[in-house]
């Protein structure tokens, strides 16, 4: 039990820190929709103003909104191993 809670510990920390530095530019599905024509067709929805939307925001909200998937991510993989 200590062993997987150091395993987890170190994958949090470990995803916090690396997930800082993911690509802000945007995916392969903004990719194709630009590619497409069709990329100016996307309609505001209820989510549209908070933190995880979009490619937005300044840095430091970017940070923390990147730290906090990169958490969770791992947190839900390890859970499901």
């Amino acid at each position: 039990m200590v062993f997987f809670g150091v395993g987890l510990l170190i994958t949090v920390v470990i995803a916090a820190v690396v997930s800082q530095f993911a690509s802000t530019q945007p995916d392969s599905l903004m990719y194709v929709a630009e590619q497409g024509g069709f990329v100016n067709t996307a309609e505001a929805h209820a989510l549209d103003q908070s933190p995880l939307a979009g490619y937005g925001g300044d840095s430091e909200s970017r940070r923390v909104v990147a730290g906090v998937a990169g958490v969770a991510t791992s947190g839900s993989s390890s859970a499901r191993s």
